[in-house]
């Protein structure tokens, strides 16, 4: 039999035999006679396959098979590339594509004569020329295309590269940040204890009728303005840390009671500058920020008459046997803890409950720190059952502290 006889031979009992289950493998089908006839031949072949078995696969040089899988959707085009320059294939499988016929180029780099492969294309057909070139400038599309994504990959990992770098970066700022701010609260609350001491000693002073002339008053007034002028630069940046996002700056007159966020001592102004306001409280005058003053959150009320009235004046406060710092952080529990310790010792109350709850236990740990430092506080322990327990600490105040 002739080649082309013993393919239709077999091609015949393929088709008698292959069924659901089979897989065909088919090389060069359609060749071997006249191109139009074995194209014919072919398509007719495998259109019949693609609908009995589970898988047909066809390999040919025939430009018109090409055209089944526009014909149908049971048949995918495919192709191998091959590289010409070097002139061997690449065996990278490219789906959904037909592939180019290279038999001019190969001719020509085999060294057949160039004016024979011109004579030779140009007797090609308008519809094959078009299509071979189609596919050329598909194909280069590709290799460019290939050449950007392998490009953008590498860019898009060195950006991810950078945004980890980047991320990392601003992970230590923000850790140094907060460092550098709870130094800043704790040297704060170290000037404030240190002036607390200083002006309890002239009040007790005052108050056990000791001859305290205006020297040692003036004296430990600008102490206090001094420890607090050296802790201006950290108490600043404090209340902008601690500002509520809307909150709007007052615009106090003199006269007015207004509450410093960052000494929790609320006083009145008693003169308005450009860039500060100066509150006197308990006979201390302080020059505070604009941004650090607010409204006093209650309503205050005056203490009554004491001795001490007759040698200077005690801020207005509102005292409560109790104060919650229960969803407070723990950089901020200093000034309202001192605060409330402030109004108690001047209401003279020998008790003062401490709500900060159970919880991880960080509050509860920053008050014990803050009251072993005061010097007002006699003792401290867990509440008993009927105080609330360990989400309690009850402070016992000294009671000559004034």
């Amino acid at each position: 039999l002739s080649t082309f006889s013993a393919q239709v031979a077999g091609l015949g009992e393929i088709l008698n035999r292959a069924g659901p289950a089979s897989l065909v493998l088919l090389d060069e089908i359609g060749g071997s006679t006249d191109p139009a006839e074995g194209a014919a031949l072919a398509g007719a072949i495998l259109l019949r396959l693609a609908t009995t078995t589970r898988l047909t696969v066809a390999t040919t040089h025939l430009g018109a098979l090409k055209q089944l899988a526009a014909e149908t959707p049971s048949v995918v085009n495919a192709s191998l590339q091959f590289d010409v320059e070097s002139m061997s294939p690449s065996f990278m499988l490219v789906r959904d594509r037909p592939g180019r016929s290279y038999a001019l180029e190969i001719a020509s780099r085999l060294g057949l004569p160039t004016h024979i492969v011109d004579a030779a294309r140009g007797r090609l057909g308008d519809a094959e020329r078009q299509m071979e070139q189609v596919l050329k400038e598909l194909q280069a599309a590709e290799v460019e295309l290939r050449h950007l994504t392998s490009g953008a990959r590498a860019d898009s990992r060195s950006l991810s590269r950078r945004e980890v770098e980047l991320d990392a970066r601003d992970v230590r700022f923000t850790e140094r940040e907060r460092e550098l701010e709870r130094e800043a609260r704790s040297k704060a609350d170290r000037y404030l204890l240190e002036a607390r001491k200083q002006v309890e000693q002239v009040i007790r002073d005052l108050s056990d009728g000791r001859q305290v002339g205006p020297t040692a008053i003036h004296e430990a007034r600008r102490t206090v303005e001094d420890l607090f002028r050296g802790n201006r630069a950290s108490r600043d940046e404090l209340v902008e840390a601690e500002r509520i996002d809307g909150d709007p700056v007052l615009n106090p007159r003199p006269g007015d009671l207004v509450l410093s966020r960052s000494l929790g001592v609320t006083g009145r102004v008693s003169e308005v500058r450009i860039d500060s306001v100066i509150i006197e409280a308990g006979g201390i005058k302080l020059s505070l920020a604009r941004e650090d003053l607010t409204v006093p959150a209650t309503e205050i009320s005056a203490l009554p008459d004491s001795p001490v009235r007759s040698y200077t004046s005690l801020p207005e406060i509102d005292a409560r046997p109790e104060v919650d710092l229960r969803g407070l952080r723990v950089d901020e529990v200093g000034g309202i803890l001192f605060a409330a310790v402030d109004a108690a010792v001047v209401a003279d109350l020998h008790r003062l409950l401490v709500i900060h709850g159970k919880g991880t236990g960080a509050l509860k740990k920053e008050v014990a720190r803050l009251v072993h430092e005061d010097s007002r506080i006699a003792s401290a322990r867990a509440g008993g059952f009927d105080e609330g327990g360990f989400g309690v600490t009850v402070l016992e105040l000294k009671g000559d502290t004034i």
